[in-house]
């Protein structure tokens, strides 16, 4: 009976300690003076967020509440959100240093940046650029066409939706073991891409030294390798294939701004190397610009960790903090955007220079989108070749302002309809 009284006494008290320090972690920023939207005690914000049609929309409505500065639980850690962009460019710029880190899932780019050096210079967006005779046609031929099949595939599509995405995760991890004994046979004549590099340096064993920097950093394991690849998917495609929905709907809504790109694509000789024209192009670049100011296909995904304790911007963030920029405040600030309305499209306003941390379709600082050079040359080369050829027009079936769909990365345009017709 004495040993069960203490057992039971020694489990009451751990109760009592747990909730304590739970009950302490949810003043964290009660204690600093921060303002927090309400919250539920264990889940923190987190199940309102995940509880609303679209997340950033719930941010932006914290935003306008609280101000550009202000606090969230995501459990029970603390998540400052910011649209105030001198303390963004503290956190992403200045202090880099003291925020190196990203908050972000299945992201593991400090060890694939150790195991493979890699970056998108000039020579291998040339030739990257090179694939777009063969691309563009093929976009072209899809965007021109409606889907015969769609009023059979709605039911079908409806129900592949319900699987989660990352299914994705296991399917790589089959390709992964595919192309390893692929390479093993092909020997000299394998081929050299970013995934043959990771599998270079992965193993499927566990790394035994977990104190030896050195060692850590020259290992991926295979499992890391499959995440990496989901990552490169996610941000390879569907943001560029987000951005892409985007521009059509703005060309097909705006006959004026259509006209000029077409007038300034027309002026370049469609025979000469396209790579260096279009980025001799200034309306399609502020266009582009525009698009991603109003439409950010990634805007959750700007976030930093606090790798050691400082001071920003008068505020003590602790080591461990997470920053989330909210990105959609930032683009829509009248004081970083005005004197024109931020809600109109309107390429021309990016002829004026802004504020460093105004524009975060790719965040800002030393880590940055890594893909972002490639994305925005491969937006370009779609819609010159696209616009030289064709001209967007609304459809029937157009909707006055598109439904979103927020999933965990992207924030893509549920539908779009355009009619495209082919230029005299």
């Amino acid at each position: 009976m004495f040993v069960l009284a203490t057992l039971l006494i020694c489990l009451i008290t751990l109760i009592i300690v747990y909730l304590w320090t739970i009950k302490s972690r949810y003043s964290y920023f009660e204690q600093r003076g921060i303002p927090c939207p309400p919250f539920r005690f264990f889940f923190g914000h987190s199940k309102t967020i995940w509880s609303t049609p679209r997340k950033t929309d719930q941010l932006q409505k914290w935003t306008r509440q609280f101000g550009s500065i202000y606090g969230l639980y995501k459990g029970s850690r603390p998540v400052y959100i910011v649209s105030d962009a001198d303390f963004l460019q503290e956190v992403f710029t200045k202090q880099f240093s003291s925020f190196h880190s990203r908050h972000l899932p299945f992201v593991l780019r400090e060890k694939a940046e150790e195991t493979v050096a890699y970056d998108f210079d000039k020579n291998l967006l040339v030739r990257l650029s090179q694939l777009m005779p063969w691309l563009i046609p093929l976009l072209t031929y899809v965007m021109t066409r409606q889907i015969l099949l769609q009023r059979f595939a709605n039911k079908f599509i409806r129900s592949i939706e319900e699987i989660p995405r990352f299914w994705l995760i296991e399917r790589l991890k089959y390709l992964i073991d595919v192309r390893t004994s692929s390479s093993d046979k092909e020997g000299k004549n394998r081929r050299v891409d970013l995934l043959q590099l990771m599998l270079d340096v992965a193993t499927r064993n566990e790394i035994m030294d977990h104190t030896d920097v050195a060692v850590m950093s020259k290992f991926l394991h295979y499992d890391e390798v499959s995440h990496n690849m989901l990552t490169f998917m996610v941000a390879g495609y569907e943001t560029t294939a987000t951005t892409l929905g985007y521009s059509t709907y703005i060309l097909a809504k705006e006959p004026l701004v259509q006209k000029k790109l077409q007038d300034e694509i027309d002026n370049y000789d469609e025979n000469k190397n396209e790579y260096d024209q279009v980025h001799s192009m200034i309306y399609l670049d502020w266009f582009i610009r525009e698009v991603l100011r109003m439409f950010p296909a990634a805007p959750q995904v700007t976030t930093r960790e606090c790798n050691r304790t400082t001071v920003v911007c008068g505020h003590t963030i602790d080591e461990g903090s997470v920053i989330q920029a909210d990105v959609l405040s930032v683009h829509y600030n009248p004081d970083l955007w005005g004197p024109e309305d931020p809600n109109i499209f309107l390429p021309e306003r990016h002829s004026t220079p802004r504020h460093p941390a105004a524009y975060l379709p790719f965040g800002i600082g030393p880590r940055n989108c890594i893909g972002k050079r490639f994305a925005l040359m491969e937006t370009k080369l779609c819609l010159a070749r696209l616009l030289r050829q064709y001209s967007i027009y609304p459809s029937d079936q157009m909707e006055e302002k598109f439904e979103l769909e927020d999933t965990s990365f992207i924030l893509h345009p549920k539908s779009v309809y355009v009619k495209i017709v082919k230029r005299s």
